[in-house]
């Protein structure tokens, strides 16, 4: 395996950026926290600059310089832990997924229900069967306090996509989206951006996908929750577009190659 090598725009840091430091394995963290006035802002700004006029970033590039994401070719499997979830949540994330797969073309798949605990040194890959896999996206509830994750007491939820590279095969393969089970002001379903479970989902899900920050309050992935309907914008979708199914498919590494592979600090 190639060793991984820090790239411009993501800053090593816990919390902000964070580099395994096994070789092969990038983990990108982001988190929503409020400002002093109660509305949402973000404390990591990974790549964030002004305005593209794109309309959308990414989380990072591969070594062809590429947009990092997933294979399009195959399913991204999601599975949820619903303790501490509020009434209504699993419905709000397949809600989420369905918009963010129209936009992007991926087959997003929430596979079930699972009482994996979310945490920092999450397994990459599982058993199924006689052979390996890919580790599903956990989405999970959680306090500041659990699995030593980068998550504060003001934070929203966090993001944290991983990213093998194996030789010339490099992709997203897994990830968590961490909701902080202590912000109890987050409204279930869609109603508004400032408020909702929904909204937020989108947003973290989203950044599992492949995008990053952008500083465009007419995005969902503005630094800010803002207020107003949950519509993706035209960057949102055209970053979508980008790391979904239109790029084509993509060969991931092998699941075997992450049998040997901690995440860590």
């Amino acid at each position: 395996m190639d060793p991984t090598r820090p790239r411009p725009g993501i800053p090593l840091l816990a919390g902000v950026g964070l580099l395994v430091a096994t070789v092969g394995i990038i983990v990108l963290a982001s988190a929503s926290t409020p400002d002093d006035g109660g509305a949402a802002t973000t404390s990591v700004t990974a790549g964030l600059g002004e305005a593209l006029p794109r309309g959308y970033e990414v989380w990072a590039h591969d070594e062809a310089g590429d947009p990092l994401r997933w294979d399009a070719c195959a399913p991204v499997p999601f599975v949820v832990n619903t303790d501490g979830a509020p009434d209504g949540a699993v419905e709000d994330l397949r809600a989420a997924l369905a918009l963010l797969a129209d936009a992007s073309g991926l087959e997003l798949i929430l596979a079930g229900t699972t009482d994996e605990r979310p945490m920092r040194e999450r397994p990459l890959v599982e058993r199924a069967g006689t052979t390996w896999r890919w580790r599903p996206v956990l989405v999970a509830w959680a306090g500041p306090d659990e699995g030593d994750l980068p998550l504060t007491p003001l934070d929203r939820g966090i993001a944290l996509p991983v990213a093998v590279r194996d030789g010339d095969r490099e992709a997203f393969v897994t990830g968590q989206v961490v909701i902080n089970v202590r912000r109890t002001d987050l409204r279930a379903g869609f109603d508004d951006r400032s408020d909702s479970l929904g909204a937020l989902l989108v947003h973290e899900v989203a950044h599992v996908l492949g995008l990053d920050h952008v500083d465009d309050p007419g995005e969902l992935m503005w630094v800010d929750p803002g207020s107003g309907p949950v519509v993706l914008g035209p960057g949102d979708r055209a970053g979508l577009r980008t790391v979904g199914a239109d790029a084509g498919c993509r060969g991931a590494p092998d699941p075997t190659v992450g049998r040997g592979l901690d995440v860590t600090r």
